[in-house]
Order: C-alpha cells, then sequence, then structure tokens
C-alpha cells in the first residue's frame, strides 16, 4: 500500500505549503525536496513573503525545513530542483518577478547566494517566469525558463547554462511569442540530457485568449537549436508538460489534453513521435504531470485527478497504461503540483511523490515499492 506523510502545514502568516514542489532521491536513498510557500491575501498585502523552502530525508526521517528564500514573490510552478553528479547535493532554481534565480547546497549544510540565471535583460517582459532544471555530468546545471506574455512585452522560452557551476550563465531565447498579455511559451516545462549532454526541452505554446494550444520540443541535439510541434490533435493540448529521457537517449514527454481533459504521453523512436492516451475516459485527469522512466525505460507519471480531487499515477507495462489512485480517498482535494522520483532495484520500483493538499493547505510525500509480477505485465504493492 502507499505510505502517506504530511511533511510541512500551515502556520500563523503561512496559509498554504507544497504550491509548487521539486523532489530527487539519490542512489542512497536519500531524498531532497524544495517547494514554495505563501501567505493568505491580507498578509500578503501587510508584506509577509512568498518563499521556497528544503527538507532533506536521510533515510531514517526527514529534517525541519529550511527557508531558502523568503523575502518576495516566487512563481508557484517556477521551482526545479536537480542532483549535482559530481557532489551529490542539489541545485535549485526557481521564477521570480522578471527574473529566474539559481542556488545550491553547499558541503557544510548553507545554501550559495542567488545568482540571476536568466540575462536576457526582461525589463517588464513577464511575471510568469518558470524554470526546468536538470545538471550535466560534469555539474553544470542547464536551465529551460518559460515566460508568459504580459505587460505588451514579449513571452517565450529561453535557455540558460553554466559553464562554472552556476557562478555565471549565459542564455540564448528558443521559442519567442507576442501579441496581447494572454500568450504563453514554455509555460510548465520540463528538460532533460541525453548520453552526449544534448538539452532536450518540453513546453506548452497556448493562447488564452483563442482557447488554443499545442506541445512543443526544442533539442540541440543536432548542433544546432531546433523546435517543433510534438501535438496540435485537439484544440488545446500540450499542457503541464514533463519531461524524460528513455534508455536510447530519445524524449518522452507527459502532458494535459485540456480540450478531453485526459492526461496524456508522447515519447520519440527512429519513426518520429508518437502520441497516446493514458487515463481519462470520461472524467477530468492529467494536471500537474510529472514524468520519469526507471531503469528499464518504463515510464511512470504522478498527476492530479481533476474531477475527484485525488493524486494518481500511472505507468506502462507490455499490456499498455495502468493507472492507481495514492491520495484523495478521504474526500480530500490533493494531488496538485506533483512531483516524481524513482529508484529501481532490480524488478522493483520504489515511487517518490511530493505533493500538495489543497483541502489542508499542505506539503505531502508519498512513497510505495512497486515489484514486477506476471512477466512485468502488471505491478503489485512490495
Amino acid at each position: 500500500t502507499w505510505s502517506l506523510a504530511t511533511l510541512d502545514t500551515n502556520a500563523l502568516h503561512v496559509a498554504e505549503v507544497g504550491v509548487g514542489t521539486s523532489i530527487a532521491v539519490d542512489s542512497g536513498g536519500s531524498l531532497y525536496l524544495a517547494y514554495t510557500f505563501k501567505p493568505n491575501a491580507s498578509d500578503m498585502t501587510a508584506g509577509f513573503p512568498l518563499g521556497v523552502r528544503y527538507k532533506h530525508y536521510n533515510g531514517v526521517s526527514w529534517s525541519s525545513h529550511t527557508n531558502i528564500y523568503a523575502a518576495g514573490y516566487v512563481s508557484y510552478s517556477g521551482v526545479s530542483m536537480a542532483l549535482d553528479p559530481t557532489t551529490g547535493l542539489p541545485m535549485l532554481a526557481y521564477g521570480m518577478v522578471y527574473e529566474i534565480l539559481f542556488r545550491k547546497l553547499n558541503p557544510d549544510g548553507t545554501w550559495t547566494g542567488a545568482v540571476q540565471a536568466d540575462n536576457l535583460n526582461y525589463a517588464n517582459y513577464s511575471v510568469f517566469n518558470r524554470a526546468a532544471l536538470v545538471v550535466s555530468s560534469n555539474g553544470s546545471p542547464r536551465i529551460a525558463v518559460g515566460r508568459g506574455h504580459a505587460f505588451g512585452g514579449f513571452g517565450g522560452l529561453a535557455y540558460s547554462s553554466s559553464s562554472d557551476a552556476g557562478t555565471n550563465f549565459t542564455s540564448v531565447q528558443l521559442d519567442r511569442i507576442g501579441g496581447n498579455n494572454n500568450i504563453f511559451a514554455g509555460d510548465v516545462n520540463g528538460i532533460g540530457l541525453d548520453s552526449g549532454q544534448k538539452v532536450h526541452i518540453s513546453y506548452s505554446y497556448r493562447n488564452n485568449d483563442a482557447n488554443t494550444g499545442v506541445l512543443r520540443y526544442a533539442t540541440d541535439a543536432s548542433g544546432s537549436w531546433v523546435s517543433n510541434t510534438v501535438d496540435s490533435s485537439s484544440a488545446r493540448v500540450g499542457l503541464w508538460t514533463s519531461l524524460a529521457m528513455q534508455p536510447n537517449d530519445d524524449p518522452a514527454i507527459s502532458y494535459y489534453d485540456e480540450t478531453n481533459t485526459r492526461l496524456k504521453y508522447a515519447y520519440k523512436d527512429a519513426g518520429g513521435w508518437h502520441t497516446e492516451a493514458v487515463d481519462g475516459g470520461g472524467a477530468n485527469v492529467g494536471q500537474y504531470t510529472s514524468l520519469k522512466c526507471d531503469n528499464s525505460g518504463r515510464p511512470f507519471i504522478s498527476y492530479y485527478d481533476v474531477t475527484n480531487g485525488d493524486l494518481k499515477l500511472a505507468y506502462k507495462t507490455s499490456t499498455g497504461w495502468q493507472a492507481l489512485t495514492v491520495d484523495g480517498t478521504d474526500g480530500s482535494d490533493v494531488g496538485k503540483w506533483t512531483s516524481l522520483a524513482l529508484a529501481s532495484q532490480g524488478s522493483s520500483v520504489t515511487v517518490h511523490i511530493s505533493y500538495h493538499d489543497v483541502t489542508h493547505g499542505t506539503l505531502k510525500y508519498a512513497t510505495a515499492t512497486l515489484s514486477e509480477t506476471m512477466g512485468g505485465t502488471v505491478f503489485r504493492f512490495q
């Protein structure tokens, strides 16, 4: 069965925690978790800040939270964390007003000062800033930056990278749009690296006024940046994207089809892109997706069931997609802002999910170990 825990709760001047989460697991089973917190409306008006917190699980217990940033506006879906393979310590990117900030954990347990990770000089550009972070094999942070179009400027997808472990960043615009204040590109994006350290990015491209949207993909695998549309099969598709690399170095993407209110999955192979429905069937499911592949390349997706207010997990076997309800059977509205991490051990997979409990305004965590049965066609709780 699933083991569920509340990791942080609301308190004086903090109305909600876990509105935006990012979780990672290392080879030893330790967990690293970053998330946002925010006050209620009156406290925000009075000057109490939004911010970013961090917790660590050492294999025995969770640490108390540390406030990494508590001084102003943080974009909820802008928090993204990844482990530095050279140190095993977390790096963090998060969205602010007009900028993306980067920090990393030092060996002594302190966090570095904030570094501006995007340097495209967007004065009055956008307040809808999203970050998706991955770290290369040599410890270089790579960040996909998504900006909504606001204040009459331009929105779009950008990419920032650092060659000195996060001290300085170089940025490039990848997909730029404009026209009115409700056009977004790069909103809620995903990022991954292949074995050659080439970058792969998934992102949505949507127009809220026209109620349209498509799933887009950008990569520098050929040596120069190329962007293309992966799915435009319905009027508004490609929201809440997440990207993971398959063992063959091809990308896979989870995303939400808003027109048909369902969770979808796209994967690339030698024949090009393929898309398929994962879960839906009449219910509204598939927001807040997080995608990971296990050591065998099987995709796992955590996501929100809008109809029932549940946290769900879908995984694919040789017989197709299976969907499980993880949390929400007690009537609470849970499962927004999911983040997924996997630890594979032979034929079993330990699943870790961080997410937000809307009903209680809290940060929650779910875990279970699933083992293959029936020739790998089904996973059972271990």
